[in-house]
């Protein structure tokens, strides 16, 4: 198929770059140039233009908007769409897809959004586990409190995942993790089964890294199979043993980033009691929409917030947690999970040096009175 690139910026040089690199020689696609709206010159040897000169040739070629931000892919949408352009794509940043032998451009790396399917999620989280190996203070997942030897059922946790794409049009990361995911046995069933569900989305198991080295091989080779990565959260611990760490995923082939050592030595105790407090208002969730045991909610510190209540005998907020199988749409559900809940103005930046839990996790850990 022949396409134009539109976006000379960072996210549309990476695509065109992608598809230099992996797809230039394919018979299948064909890249005609670039459309800009302020940019000029040229990239790889495709010359940039505005849409209006573009418009002049254009004889129905696919419209590739390169531009990382929904929002003003969006409002481009709207804007060819109003110039009856029916063929329009989203270019994915799946560079995994183009690694593992895809053959065209458009089945590797881009959304069909020419409907207007555009009821897009930036960003989900998962659950596989609800406790933790490590038991950080001030985490905002509440993992201190919960028992790390129960893992909640894998077919429930499936069905999660497949009414949550029955009501958007696309998730664009999505995160496996706890608690610590590596203590659930069947991480890399999960890692097989998101895959399959969600083939054009990013897919990350977020770890404290500490018990890899001890893991199968197997259970990482299937995870690199699934092209699943894993993002590794560097705290003390887990850096006395980070040379393991990554020794055990190259040698398997697991794709994998580090949080840094020294962004991981300061924490935050997440929440206050007090409506009236000193500490000045932050959002360190803001898009981190989670689903758990058939719900959904705009933020972790949210969706887990019934079990610290309930814990501490607390009463914070809890409104804004919606059941899955309520959302009218995706819109409808995109529109919920960006609006401001009450629990909101309970969100507070609170520094620390980070530590972990005493042998039993106290309300201080995670909410202060101040």
């Amino acid at each position: 198929m022949k396409f134009y690139i539109y976006g000379a910026g960072t996210f549309g040089k990476k695509a065109i770059e992608n598809y230099v690199k992996y797809f230039r020689e394919s018979v299948d696609d064909e890249c005609l140039g670039i459309i800009d709206r302020e940019k000029c010159g040229q990239i790889y040897n495709y010359k940039i233009n505005t849409w209006e000169k573009t418009k002049c040739k254009y004889q129905g070629e696919a419209i590739i908007i390169a531009i990382e931000c929904i929002d003003t892919m969006k409002a481009i949408v709207n804007a060819l769409q109003s110039d009856n352009i029916k063929n329009i794509y989203w270019y994915l940043d799946n560079d995994w897809s183009c690694e593992t032998g895809g053959k065209s451009f458009f089945s590797c790396h881009c959304l069909d959004v020419s409907e207007g399917k555009t009821d897009i999620l930036p960003q989900v989280e998962m659950h596989i586990v609800d406790g933790c190996n490590l038991n950080c203070r001030g985490c905002t997942h509440y993992s201190p409190i919960f028992d790390n030897s129960k893992f909640p059922n894998f077919s429930e946790r499936v069905q999660d995942i497949l009414k949550l794409k029955d009501k958007v049009d696309y998730i664009r990361r999505f995160y496996i993790l706890g608690g610590e995911p590596f203590l659930n046995p069947d991480i890399a069933k999960y890692a097989e089964i998101v895959r399959k569900v969600l083939p054009a989305s990013r897919i990350t198991i977020v770890s404290n890294g500490i018990l890899i080295p001890s893991i199968e091989d197997d259970i990482l080779k299937r995870i690199s199979n699934a092209n699943v990565e894993i993002s590794i959260s560097e705290y003390k611990p887990t850096h006395a043993v980070i040379d393991k760490i990554t020794d055990k995923l190259k040698n398997n082939k697991v794709k994998y980033e580090i949080r840094e050592y020294e962004i991981k030595q300061k924490f935050n105790i997440p929440l206050t009691s007090n409506i009236d407090t000193k500490f000045p208002q932050l959002c360190i969730s803001n898009g981190c929409v989670t689903i758990w045991n058939g719900k959904i909610a705009r933020c972790p510190s949210l969706m887990y917030i019934d079990e610290l209540n309930a814990r501490f005998g607390l009463n914070l907020p809890n409104e804004g947690i919606y059941d899955l199988n309520d959302i009218v749409s995706g819109t409808d559900l995109i529109n919920k999970m960006n609006e401001k809940v009450p629990l909101c103005n309970h969100c507070v930046k609170n520094e620390i040096e980070w530590q972990v839990c005493g042998k039993k996790a106290v309300v201080e850990d995670f909410v202060s009175t101040l």
